[in-house]
Parts: structure tokens; sequence; C-alpha cells
């Protein structure tokens, strides 16, 4: 009887904590970043799973010339797309070059010039929250999941100019969201489970 309830408690533990660490890999779709529940859409776009476009000519300021993705434009585009208001900083921004940021672009041949590759932070204690790609008169915005992240990809290919004029690069002070409480629960419930089962074997 004890072995069936150690082995259910340590279920309980092992799906809560897998569900708590999950990281959700980043799609290819992109929304216009007014396409949100702050700007003209009904639902709040997934920055981490889906990202957003801001482009010249918006009407609520997401794009600011001549440089597009400047801070107080980007923290315009994720509240227009997420209703979440943000405070983000510049931590390094990649124009061919960059002594903070490691880039290796690859040109995707016979795909309209689609410029993908790979970044990482020169920096242990650094953790990147957005990043935004700018083309032309565009720019890319993605959220990366959890505290942030300190690698990853990023690509053109939602952008009508698939060139690269810059990559920023984004911290934000915003604490990390609370697990669900579903989640919390199953938690909870095995650590319990596995306090009573100790409690009966000393019995």
């Amino acid at each position: 009887m004890s072995s069936g309830w150690t082995k259910l408690a340590g279920t309980a533990v092992f799906a809560a904590c897998a569900y708590l660490l999950a990281a959700p890999e980043a799609g290819a779709v992109a929304y216009r970043c007014i396409s949100g529940s702050g700007g003209t859409g009904s639902a709040a776009l997934d920055l981490v799973h889906d990202g957003c476009v801001a482009s010249k000519g918006d009407p609520f300021g997401v794009y600011s010339p001549p440089g597009g993705d400047s801070e107080q434009a980007v923290e315009e585009a994720i509240q227009r797309a997420t209703n979440e208001a943000v405070d983000i900083s510049l931590f390094g921004k990649w124009e061919g070059d960059s002594s903070l940021i490691d880039i290796t672009p690859i040109k995707v041949k016979g795909d309209g010039g689609i410029l993908t590759g790979e970044w990482q932070v020169l920096s242990d204690d650094v953790f990147v929250k957005y990043i935004t790609v700018k083309a032309g008169t565009s720019y890319v915005l993605y959220e990366l999941d959890g505290i942030g992240a300190q690698s990853g990809t990023f690509s053109t290919a939602a952008l009508k100019n698939k060139g690269v004029s810059h990559i920023s690069f984004w911290l934000s002070s915003r604490e990390v969201e609370v697990p669900e409480p579903a989640s919390i629960g199953l938690l909870g419930g095995g650590l319990l489970a596995l306090g009573a089962l100790a409690r009966r074997k000393r019995a």
C-alpha cells in the first residue's frame, strides 16, 4: 500500500514540476502588434509563441521613425499586443558587430532572401527578455519565455524586407509570472502525500 502512495505522490510532484519548467518553443507566425487586446483586437497575443510585427504608419506609435524600435515604441507594442504594461531597457544592439552579443547570421537561399541565425549573450548573468529584429520600415518583436534567455535564434521571415538593419536585445524588470493555481495545487498535493507517507512510516 505504501508503495502505491509513493508512486502516486512521486508522479504528482514530477508532473507539476514538468509543467512549471516546460518552455514552449517559438513558432513562425507573427501578427501585427496592434492586433492584440490593447490595440484593435479582442484577444491578447502570445509573444513567446507568435511574436508581432510593428510597421511604419501604425496608428498607436508602436513604430517610431527613423529607428523604428525605440524603447518607448517597443513598450507600447508589448502593451498593445498583450494588454500588459512593461518596463524594459536596452541591453545591446547588433548592427553587424557587437561586443555584448555574438551573432551567426545565415541567409536562406531560394526563400526570398530570408535572414536567420543564432544569437548568444556574452555575459553569464544577463537574461534577455525581448528581442526586436529591424528591417526596412518594420520590426518583429519576440518575448523570451520565463526570466528570459542567454541565447536563441532570429529570423526575418515575418518582415517584408528580409535583410536586417539591426537586432535589439531588451531586459525587463517585470516579475516572473506566478504559476497557475492548478499546477500549484498538484505540486502541493504531491508534497502532502509524501509527508503523510513519511509520518506513517515513523509511526
